[in-house]
């Protein structure tokens, strides 16, 4: 387990993915999340106490490059966005939405 976190947490930061979204061999609320269950490597994201499984491999390579790859363009989209929003909010005089 502590192998695949290290490999998750070089890619992340080479990928300047913050460490507060996304967790790797636990469940953190409001996180996506890379765990050993079983003979499984799941990914997902967990909310509100519940995992919401995404993927499951029993390989760690795949679950590693799957969950790097994943949570990666979703914090792109995400920053995108919200970049675009200030965008936005600075053309139209405002604050807030």
């Amino acid at each position: 387990m502590e192998r695949v976190c290290e490999l998750v947490r070089r890619a992340m930061h080479e990928r300047a993915v913050p460490d507060g979204y996304w967790t790797c061999g636990a469940f953190e609320d409001g996180r996506a999340y890379l765990v050993r269950e079983g003979e499984n490597w799941q990914l997902g994201f967990f909310e509100r106490g519940r995992p919401a499984p995404y993927f499951r491999t029993p390989e760690s390579e795949e679950a590693v490059r799957r969950f790097v790859d994943w949570v990666s363009a979703d914090w792109e989209a995400t920053r995108r966005g919200a970049e675009a929003t200030s965008r936005w909010l600075e053309k139209h005089g405002r604050k807030r939405p």
